[in-house]
């Protein structure tokens, strides 16, 4: 991938309105990271268990959706590529399990880490 067509995806709309959206929640959280982190109350720290139970469930179903539409991207391209070039297709296979591995690997780390922020 060049350096020009890496700004260009990272200058899309979707990916800028992605970005702010994230920095929203994450804006909307982290006042409730601080109170339990300065020693809150009782009505602080229930706050507290549901700010960590739904950041655990962003970073998962972020996680996920990232992970289908990369899934979804690697295996049409794969395909296509395939179809267009069938002599090559052994290698084009295997490449692209490779690459789901890795992909599914992301997924698979935010899992972890939202079972961190919940526990």
């Amino acid at each position: 991938m060049s350096i020009k067509s890496l700004l260009k995806a990272v200058s899309s709309k979707k990916t800028v309105f992605y970005g702010i959206a994230n920095l929203v929640l994450l804006g909307l959280a982290s006042p409730l990271w601080a109170s339990v982190a300065a020693g809150g109350v009782v009505a602080e720290t229930q706050w507290s268990d549901a700010a960590k139970v739904i950041s655990g469930a962003l970073v998962l179903g972020w996680g996920a959706f990232g992970s289908a539409v990369g899934i979804s991207k690697f295996g049409a391209a794969s395909l296509e590529g395939m179809t267009r070039q069938p002599e090559v297709q052994g290698k084009i296979f295997t490449s692209m399990l490779i690459g789901m591995a890795f992909i599914e690997a992301l997924c698979l780390y935010c899992l972890v880490i939202a079972l961190i922020l919940v526990s």
